[in-house]
């Protein structure tokens, strides 16, 4: 048997926290691609509440926000932010 045979293949998208609509990922993304906006810049715009740093594990899925009022706060902004 060869070296690659014996291995399982790791399939080349693995889900995340939130990859449908309205998750915090979906989000972050969307206020990225659509309105253009940096994580320092949506970071901003939710009142420096969380990190640019926090914002970008968000949009990459690593965590999401725990705080009721972070996702309120991003929700809000993604609503003003980005036409669907």
């Amino acid at each position: 048997m060869s070296e690659s045979e014996g291995k399982t293949k790791r399939p080349a998208f693995i889900p995340k926290y939130g990859d449908d609509p309205g998750s915090p990922r979906h989000m972050v993304l969307r206020l990225r691609e659509s309105a253009g906006m940096k994580p320092e810049q949506i970071s901003e715009a939710l009142g420096g509440r969380v990190s640019s740093r926090t914002v970008y594990r968000w949009g990459q899925g690593a965590c999401v926000p725990h705080n009721k009022s972070d996702r309120a706060a991003l929700a809000l902004l993604y609503s003003e932010k980005v036409t669907e």
